[in-house]
């Protein structure tokens, strides 16, 4: 079961298989995941990747093929171990 965001989706979301790096503050140092962001929208994205995160927790996404673009996002939901989810997790842009 996925931890959805209360808040209804309003944008179109599309598929896409884009290297990514993900940033996440642990424990005060800075660690560098890499990841696959599986689809997009103007809202967020959802990624795959062998991290570990927390459901509101910030974080940021730099895109491989464009590292200057980079975004401040919430966790909103993260897969749970032993379903088709797992692995993944979704994000909500905050810029």
């Amino acid at each position: 079961m996925l931890h959805e965001s209360p808040f209804k989706r309003s944008s179109e979301r599309h598929s896409t298989k884009t290297h990514a790096s993900l940033i996440v503050n642990f424990r005060g140092h800075l660690q560098r995941h890499p990841c696959l962001i599986v689809e997009i929208s103007r809202g967020g994205y959802r990624l795959r990747g062998g991290f570990r995160v927390k459901r509101g927790q910030v974080v940021e996404v730099i895109p491989k093929d464009d590292p200057l673009s980079i975004a401040k996002c919430s966790v909103i939901w993260v897969g749970r171990d032993g379903t088709a989810q797992q692995g993944q997790a979704g994000l909500e842009a905050m810029n």
